[in-house]
């Protein structure tokens, strides 16, 4: 399938509780061979980064472009926040066949970003770099260590109100999912 049989009409849409799975996934996967952490052992990036990321995911927002034709495809993703009127992207995840088709430009267009005030990344990819240079962007990992505003406790569950489960179950159930997988990697790598 050729590019332009990927462009299709997508939607920027609030995350819902449904796409946090993929949002997991998609993202200590392709993060996986990150500059920071590509030398780290599977059993520990896996572990250590799944808390990361529920920690961000409670105080963050997260922006899904989806087809506009069928919602739950997701085709990217940005977690973002705002600290003191700074815009901090902590990750931007979009799907390896539509990338280069202006998926990140869509959803920070509903961001509310203004380039021409330098924003925040925090976590560092070869693409990552590329977008800094396009959207004024500074990598600054430490922001992840040091800045805590207590959101650590804001319930993603809001984000779905008829939603029942609280993100906290959610967050478990992924980590087992993620435990799951930690096991079959540590295997596979045993065998080569």
């Amino acid at each position: 399938m050729s590019k332009e049989k990927a462009k299709l009409p997508i939607i920027v849409r609030d995350a819902q509780i449904e796409d946090v799975n993929f949002i997991f996934s998609s993202w200590l996967k392709s993060f996986r061979g990150g500059l920071l952490c590509k030398n780290v052992d599977n059993t520990i990036y896996f572990a250590e980064h799944h808390k990361l990321i529920e920690k961000l995911l409670k105080r963050s927002t997260l922006k899904i472009a989806c087809d506009a034709n069928d919602v739950a495809s997701i085709v990217g993703w940005t977690c973002y926040e705002k600290i003191d009127g700074i815009m901090v992207i902590h990750y931007a995840y979009t799907k390896h066949y539509f990338r280069g088709l202006g998926i990140q430009r869509e959803i920070m267009k509903h961001m509310n970003h203004d380039i021409s005030t330098a924003g925040i990344y925090t976590h560092d990819t070869l693409q990552g770099a590329r977008l800094s240079i396009k959207y004024n962007l500074i990598y600054h990992p430490y922001i992840l260590l040091n800045y805590n505003d207590g959101k650590e406790t804001k319930n993603l569950a809001a984000v779905d109100k008829k939603e029942d489960k609280d993100i906290t179950e959610l967050l478990q159930e992924t980590k087992v999912n993620h435990k799951k997988a930690k096991v079959e990697l540590s295997f596979d790598d045993k065998k080569e």
